[in-house]
């Protein structure tokens, strides 16, 4: 299974929020009863994207005949698990020691 590239793309998000509250009361003994509140606020939001490329330093041919050349025992084992695990029904995958 060879990958030409891999390419990710992510998002952060950065909130901020800021407020401020005011609260006023009557006297407690006073016949007149209540208070008032006010609030007000700010958010701030700022996503940010990052694309990162993922890529093989040796593409497919490179990788099969340097295999081929210095492991060539370990390239036709390979090339025989991979054939088992392509063929349909067969549940086991890898070279049979």
């Amino acid at each position: 299974f060879f990958v030409e590239s891999v390419e990710l793309e992510l998002q952060v998000v950065a909130q901020n929020e800021a407020g401020v509250g005011l609260k006023i009361g009557v006297i407690p003994f006073s016949p007149i009863k209540g208070e008032a509140k006010m609030k007000a606020g700010v958010s701030y939001e700022n996503t940010h994207t990052v694309r990162v490329k993922l890529s093989p330093l040796y593409d497919k041919e490179k990788v099969l005949a340097f295999r081929a050349l210095y492991a060539p025992e370990e390239e036709a084992a390979s090339l025989k698990a991979s054939a088992r695990g392509l063929t349909k029904g067969s549940n086991d995958v890898g070279p049979k020691s």
